[in-house]
């Protein structure tokens, strides 16, 4: 681990991108193995990709735990209340917007029918191994670097969000239509930038993985509650809009927050 530790503090960017691509092969090989090992049915590859995620999520716990960097890179820790509170606001915020604008209203009909845990399973699932992945491990391989001064901070979020905005180029290729591919990830790179800011100020994922389940269990259980739904343009384009708001709030939280010394390697 040692090694590890050594390429990492050389070469932040390359442990980013080689966590971003490495959570890409990992799941589309181990749901690969899940499908082949579950019985076929309507949700089998709801199933065996919250499997995957979970089986990845674990795999990068381990290896922050060998590490050292369990505490430090806010998996082990719970976060501040004002925090959540934040959190809890934003989420309730985007539901709102989504449903505003994949949806036309802001009813919950999806929720009300809920008859089956295999979406939210999967929603929870797809937010813990993505934000352990980006706002922990890879945030803080950047932090850990260049988290001793303003600069590094802005560095430090921003890249670990356009990262994260394009792992979404992954919809392109299975089939989502460019322009709608595009829309999302930049809609999840404009959020990416508030969640790595609220990790940092409040040393924790967790609140931001609670945000990131809630607003893809509700979403996508109002997927499949409005027969003939289709993902638009205007719709991704008025969920960017109401995101800027949340990106300044983002940069504001960057720009205030204390300024750390180089995050040290945990003995």
């Amino acid at each position: 681990m040692v090694g590890v530790k050594r390429f990492a503090a050389r070469y932040p960017v390359g442990v980013g991108v080689i966590g971003a691509v490495a959570l890409i092969v990992g799941l589309v090989f181990l749901t690969g193995v899940a499908m082949g090992l579950l019985p076929e049915g309507e949700e089998q590859e709801t199933v065996a990709l919250t499997v995957a995620r979970v089986v990845t999520a674990l795999a990068t716990v381990v290896l922050l735990w060998r590490l050292g960097w369990l505490r430090a890179a806010g998996v082990a820790r719970v976060g501040t209340w004002q925090v959540w509170l934040v959190t809890l606001g934003a989420t309730v915020y985007e539901i709102l917007v989504a449903l505003w604008a994949f949806f036309g209203s802001l009813r919950l009909d999806g929720v009300a029918s809920l008859d089956a845990l295999a979406l939210p399973a999967a929603a929870l699932t797809a937010g813990i191994v993505e934000e352990v992945v980006f706002r922990g491990a890879i945030l803080y391989a950047f932090v850990r670097v260049w988290g001793g001064s303003r600069r590094g901070l802005f560095q430090s979020a921003l890249l670990s969000a356009v990262l994260f905005g394009a792992l979404h180029a992954i919809n392109a290729a299975f089939g989502k239509a460019l322009p709608l591919a595009l829309l999302q990830i930049l809609n999840a790179t404009l959020s990416a930038v508030l969640y790595a800011a609220l990790v940092l100020k409040g040393g924790s994922v967790w609140p931001i993985v609670f945000w990131h389940a809630a607003l893809n269990t509700v979403v996508n259980l109002q997927v499949v509650a409005t027969p003939g739904f289709e993902e638009t343009i205007p719709g991704n384009l008025l969920i960017v809009l109401f995101d800027l708001p949340l990106l300044a709030y983002g940069l504001f939280l960057l720009r205030r927050m204390p300024l750390r010394d180089v995050v040290p390697d945990v003995p």
